[in-house]
């Protein structure tokens, strides 16, 4: 609740029917006190704030502030208000306040249900801040949650994008079960309707599959074989679905680029889609208009060229709402970030770009022998021949036996088949193509063709005199000149991201050396701090493993941890600890490397940390020169544990009680015996875990049977102490 609450400029804003419909936004006044005490006075409320459950009105009075915070009664927990209620105040900032970046929210570690809203919400978790704030006279704490500008649009899009909107003023069914979020639906909504990553191919086939050439009777065929109406079935079903498509895209939310914020008004969306990809959409569904405008050659004497030119624009439109769909999916996934996919995505492109060129390359071809052959006719009644089996407006197939063998044998016909018979360019090997009719033949050379002229720039082909011809072929070599482009800066990209640690460690490494001049460090020394910033470059591979694990969700960061850190068995007294205590120790571990010969503990000095070895081989040598290997697994400083747990023991009752020196001091000493990895705890960091759960180790009797059966204290008074 707050005192200044936010008042938004827009009605729109506040007030579209979408999922926000039941959540409503005003001033906080005193009318409100008798409301706010059934909030304040409940006890599962006020855990985890830094006060009490209130008793009175005048200190809800107080409590009126000007930060915005969420407050609900814990009837209305686990229902999804206050997450709606943050998502819209969090849209209504940013969109009155342009220039705000940041928001922050605080949320105590163990308030685990305000967390879930806020990561619901689109917070993400940056960090804990320890020992942040003081609650009833305990240190707590505190997770700390940012939401950028630039983050709200794309995740409330990603969450919202496949929401299905309808006009719900004519249709008597509830608003709630119309307003179905495909993204909760077990079939996804691309699957179910259409798929725009699949669909284009079919496209891309048709001038392939569609036609050959049969020499024998000097035409241009269809089809023959059962597959290959088996996938012009699948083309038109195809049409239909994209037909469904479009529609579906008239209902799907978009999000404002000005003010960032998900629109959900039915005309408001369909006109957005109207003006923005319908139009490509609709030349996609051209295959219908170009069956109809195909019967056009069959029942006169028109040139075949318009179909040709509407099959090339709609291609260009398939590309380019291909390549939308691709940079769409590429900035929001992140399928697309590591270098195998990335590689497979170029590879992928280059073979989509061959399968455009050969397709084009292929219907071009198909294109001049029509020509070729009108021209060896030169009369009207043959141009019905020039197809197969002619039919007529009732698609009757309609032959005369004697024009058809008339036409057969017409000798400039024949010739059109052959290479020097016309001016067919760079069409030559296609036309020797359309004689085979093989589907599979077709359609890998072809898309062999197209991937030889990228390569190669179309650098060995000489189109003929025709427009068509020249503009296609330099169509080609731009392809190539941007697939290689975008090859290039992409392999840039991918090595300059690989080499980027490299890069830093060469600089750390050149620091490090400057400073050592500078400090004139002698020669063995500077070898040793070499050696140590080597290992510890080929341990972490420069990653830093704490931001890491800071970035991440804090129950995978425990999994992860527990996962790590299997100590348990080596020492009795942390096993029988609980497991919030165990996780809080886990936690405060760092990880440190040690090179061959390093002392990790040394005799008579301060035992100042417990290590736990990942990786290596360590000795450890007692007073009696007794020595002890240690490897992977194994801990050292383990007592430092018992001292801890003894000093809170006898200072329960906030005695001054200090641990005698002669407890700290190391009795043996530690040596790698090669370079060791090993995660090390503080007794700094131990102290502070045990002042946390003070209460719960004392009142554990499994914890108090292991400190008195390890403790070098009297028994009697470790006793005293704890009970």
């Amino acid at each position: 609740m707050a005192e200044n609450e936010i008042q938004p400029k827009s009605e729109d804003i506040l007030n579209d029917e979408d999922e926000y419909s039941n959540i409503s936004f005003r001033l906080m006044d005193v009318n409100d006190i008798d409301d706010f005490m059934v909030w304040a006075t409940d006890d599962k409320v006020s855990q985890y704030c830094t006060w009490s459950t209130y008793t009175s009105k005048e200190q809800a009075m107080d409590f009126f502030t000007n930060i915005v915070a969420t407050r609900s009664t814990s009837l209305y927990w686990g229902k999804g208000i206050v997450t709606r209620a943050v998502k819209k105040v969090a849209s209504v900032i940013f969109a009155e306040w342009p220039h705000l970046e940041r928001l922050e929210a605080l949320v105590d570690v163990e308030n685990a249900g305000s967390q879930r809203v806020l990561q619901k919400a689109g917070f993400q978790r940056e960090g804990v801040l320890r020992k942040y704030v003081i609650q009833k006279g305990r240190t707590r704490d505190m997770v700390i949650f940012s939401l950028l500008s630039s983050e709200i649009a794309q995740k409330y899009y990603q969450v919202h994008v496949e929401l299905l909107l309808f006009n719900l003023e004519n249709c008597p069914i509830h608003a709630e079960l119309l307003l179905f979020n495909l993204e909760n639906c077990p079939i996804h909504a691309e699957l179910l309707l259409f798929n725009l990553k699949n669909c284009p191919i079919y496209y891309f086939k048709w001038p392939v599959v569609y036609q050959h050439v049969k020499q024998d009777k000097n035409c241009i065929g269809d089809f023959e074989h059962y597959y290959e109406y088996a996938l012009f079935t699948q083309l038109e079903w195809t049409n239909i679905i994209y037909l469904l498509h479009i529609a579906f895209k008239f209902r799907v939310a978009y999000v404002d680029p000005k003010s960032r914020v998900l629109v959900y008004n039915p005309k408001k969306v369909a006109l957005n889609y109207l003006f923005g990809y319908f139009t490509i959409d609709l030349l996609l569904f051209f295959p219908w208009t170009q069956r109809f405008l195909g019967l056009t050659p069959i029942v006169s004497d028109w040139s075949y060229e318009p179909v040709q030119v509407l099959s090339f624009l709609q291609y260009l439109a398939v590309l380019c709402r291909l390549l939308s769909l691709f940079a769409d999916q590429a900035t929001g996934a992140l399928f697309f970030e590591s270098w195998s996919s990335k590689f497979a995505l170029n590879l992928l492109a280059f073979f989509l770009f061959s399968h455009v060129v050969g397709s084009f390359w292929y219907n071009f071809a198909l294109d001049r022998v029509d020509k070729c052959l009108r021209k060896a006719c030169g009369e009207s009644w043959c141009f019905d021949y020039i197809y197969c089996e002619p039919r007529n407006l009732y698609w009757e197939v309609i032959v005369d036996a004697t024009l058809f063998e008339k036409w057969t044998n017409n000798k400039n016909a024949t010739a059109c088949f052959s290479r020097d018979a016309y001016d067919y360019g760079i069409y030559v090997q296609a036309v020797s193509l359309m004689k085979n009719s093989n589907l599979l033949m077709r359609y890998i050379y072809s898309l062999f063709w197209g991937f030889q002229q990228i390569s190669t720039l179309a650098g060995n082909q000489i189109p003929a005199f025709f427009l068509v011809e020249v503009l296609f072929t330099m169509f080609v070599t731009a392809t190539g000149l941007l697939l290689f482009s975008f090859l290039i800066g992409n392999i840039q990209n991918f090595l300059q991201a690989l080499g980027r640690r490299s890069l830093e460690n060469s600089l750390r490494r050149s620091d490090i050396e400057q400073w050592m001049s500078h400090r004139q460090l002698p020669e063995d020394l500077k070898a040793k701090i070499r050696e140590s910033e080597q290992y510890n470059w080929l341990a972490t591979k420069g990653l830093n493993e704490l931001m890491l694990l800071e970035n991440l969700p804090e129950d995978l960061q425990r999994d992860i941890r527990r996962h790590l850190f299997k100590f348990d068995n080596k020492l009795p007294i942390v096993a029988s600890m609980d497991e919030s205590i165990k996780d809080a120790i886990r936690e405060r571990m760092k990880h440190n490397t040690y090179i061959e010969g390093s002392r990790v503990l040394v005799r008579g000095g301060l035992m100042d940390k417990m290590v736990y070895i990942v990786q290596g081989k360590l000795e450890s040598t007692s007073e009696g020169e007794n020595v002890v290997p240690l490897s992977e697994g194994d801990v050292c400083g383990a007592e430092l544990i018992t001292l801890c747990l003894e000093h809170y023991v006898l200072n329960r009752d906030g005695d001054k009680f200090r641990i005698p020196a002669g407890k700290l001091v190391s009795k043996r000493t530690v040596r790698c015996i090669t370079n060791v990895e090993a995660f090390t705890l503080r007794a700094a960091d131990l102290e502070d875990v045990f002042s946390l759960y003070s209460g719960l180790l004392i009142q554990n009797p499994l914890v108090q049977g292991a400190i008195t059966k390890e403790s070098l204290y009297p028994k009697s008074l470790l006793r005293s102490r704890s009970y």
